[in-house]
């Protein structure tokens, strides 16, 4: 994947793949910046914000998830895996 990134940046699958696993390395919190990015750059693909909703959710940063599934929802609203994704973080833990 960074072969083919450094080849071609607009390889939006594989930018998310590197982030994700920079991710695993480095640390959650420390991808959050670079999965914002994606997310904004690549607006016409679900992928990169549901997999920043989904950073969210294994933060605990529960507010952020919620905003991000909105805005996810609405930009595709047939993405019935958003839906659910979305219905899902709007149950509360204690449920």
């Amino acid at each position: 994947h960074t072969r083919a990134v450094t080849r071609d940046p607009r390889l939006w699958y594989s930018r998310l793949w590197l982030a994700v696993e920079e991710a695993e390395r480095k640390g959650l919190a420390d991808a959050v910046g670079t999965l914002r990015d994606l997310s904004q750059s690549f607006r016409e693909q679900p992928e990169p914000t549901d997999e920043l909703a989904r950073l969210y959710g294994r933060l605990g940063w529960r507010a952020e998830r919620l905003a991000t599934y909105a805005a996810l929802t609405k930009a595709f609203p047939d993405l019935t895996s958003g839906l659910e994704a979305y219905a899902e973080a709007l149950v509360p833990f204690d449920a």
